[in-house]
């Protein structure tokens, strides 16, 4: 499915997030005739097939165990302490480390970066606007996700090989890349929405994992579980932030200028990576 002559418009019949619909079905209301969850070809197996992986995942946590070698295993010290317990306790009662400053100035551009990083859902509707019926959305969507499972390994291991900040250029320049040419795709070439998601994949995969990487990289391991929640709580709020604003945009104004947004914010910490080069430089070891 490409595009029809005019654009779709988005009504309550063919939303592809038709939240109270659902709702009401997982309530009790059984009937899913002539609703648009039918319509979008959504039956009684999805929620099936959503069941039995979530339950694999959850089965699949079991075979995890934690390292046995993260602290010392001797017996009970003179005070009737496990070597563990006194472990924990010597390292509450000393001074929590600072983070360094390369970790604030990595954390201050990758949140920069997720003013740019609004929800994928403005992806989709744009998919809707040019002319994608609901289950051409969804496949363009796994089309994505495809390219961006099957990329991530061989990325992160370049990102070890080449350095991380280089990986995460390349991948922020490719974003603000998409997004434009989202903003300014033609219905008469809705088809080309097809490769902008596959590239799309491909700066997921270059993305992810490796901002998570760089955050490690600058942060002592003591004060890791502290960095990476400063840097998900951060980067949580100004995503939100990134996506009420493209929504406000698009609703004055239209899908162009809101998807142009992306590229901006995303140029911009290009720009700012580049100003802060040297303060960003992973340190030579963090243990």
């Amino acid at each position: 499915q490409t595009a029809s002559a005019h654009p779709a418009k988005t009504q309550p019949e063919t939303n592809a997030l038709n939240f109270p619909q659902l709702n009401s079905w997982i309530r009790g209301n059984k009937t899913l005739e002539n609703t648009s969850l039918r319509k979008m070809g959504f039956n009684e197996r999805s929620l099936g097939v959503g069941a039995a992986l979530g339950l694999a995942s959850l089965a699949l946590t079991f075979f995890v165990r934690d390292s046995k070698n993260f602290l010392p295993t001797e017996s009970l010290s003179e005070s009737g302490e496990s070597a563990q317990v006194s472990a924990i306790r010597e390292f509450v009662k000393k001074e929590p480390s600072t983070l360094s400053t390369s970790y604030w100035y990595v954390l201050a551009i990758l949140v920069l970066f997720s003013l740019a990083n609004s929800s994928d859902t403005f992806l989709l509707l744009r998919a809707r606007e040019l002319g994608f019926s609901p289950w051409a959305v969804v496949m363009v969507y796994a089309f994505y996700n495809f390219f961006y499972s099957l990329l991530s390994y061989p990325i992160g291991v370049l990102s070890d090989r080449f350095g991380r900040w280089r990986i995460i250029v390349v991948g922020w320049l490719i974003y603000a890349s998409v997004y434009a040419g989202f903003a300014f795709l033609p219905i008469s070439q809705a088809w080309g929405l097809w490769p902008l998601m596959a590239v799309y994949g491909v700066y997921m995969a270059l993305t992810d994992g490796v901002g998570k990487a760089l955050i490690a990289d600058h942060a002592p391991r003591e004060s890791r579980g502290k960095a990476m929640g400063l840097f998900y709580g951060l980067t949580g709020a100004t995503t939100f932030v990134a996506s009420l604003g493209a929504g406000l945009v698009w609703d004055h104004f239209g899908a162009t200028p809101a998807l142009m947004l992306g590229s901006f914010f995303s140029i911009l910490a290009v720009a700012a990576l580049a100003i802060f080069r040297d303060q960003v430089e992973s340190p030579a070891a963090l243990s």
